[in-house]
């Protein structure tokens, strides 16, 4: 990929450690190449269109006739590892976006890549958990948890029952996810010295 230098150094203190001579990466500097063997590189497009857009628009990401929550869930740990706090929270947004435009939810093998055990999972307190145990509890679930023939990750299931049994029935109707700034506060994750991602007044979105 052939990218411009400061957008990426601005966008990620990752890059902007690579790409700087005064750090230790300056191979990555001189030469402004840096190599990404992990990385998928239909995720990679995808970051580099958030960076450059600031949006998660592509058909592949946010299409409601059929949802890809795997490939938005692929696109946040590379953010994640990546350091691109603001792709991570435009997954977010598109997650739940998704989420209600097709009336779904993750499947059993996308619960097991968020809380499994395994080596490049999301990892523990990230606000992609929080939201996919909402969505879940949310959302009229029961008979498709119940019924599935693939197993749910136990970890998941775990959070879901205790979810559940805390929530207080006056707050079943009140999907957090759909206010700009519960969102922001329960989902998004911030920089250092950033509380919230500036959302001054608190809205809805209307799908059309």
């Amino acid at each position: 990929f052939h990218v411009h230098r400061e957008a990426f150094i601005a966008a990620s203190p990752f890059f902007a450690a690579c790409l700087n001579p005064a750090y230790a990466f300056r191979e990555s500097a001189a030469n402004a190449t840096v190599h990404l063997p992990a990385a998928r590189a239909v995720d990679f497009e995808f970051l580099v269109q958030w960076i450059y857009t600031g949006a998660l628009d592509h058909e592949e990401l946010d299409a409601a006739d059929h949802p890809a929550y795997f490939r938005l869930i692929r696109l946040w740990l590379l953010a994640d590892a990546l350091q691109v706090e603001g792709c991570k929270n435009g997954v977010v947004d598109a997650m739940a976006r998704v989420a209600d435009r097709s009336n779904s939810v993750p499947t059993p093998d996308d619960t097991r890549t968020v809380f499994g055990p395994d080596e490049g999972v999301v990892r523990e307190g990230a606000g992609l958990r929080a939201l996919v145990v909402d969505l879940f509890a949310w959302k009229k679930t029961d008979q498709l948890v119940e019924g599935h023939e693939d197993s749910w990750d136990e970890i998941f299931l775990r959070l879901l029952v205790c979810k559940l049994k805390r929530m207080d029935p006056k707050e079943k109707g009140k999907a957090p996810w759909r206010t700009d700034g519960e969102r922001c506060r329960l989902y998004h994750e911030h920089t250092p010295g950033q509380s919230t991602c500036g959302v001054l007044e608190a809205k809805r979105w209307v799908y059309k």
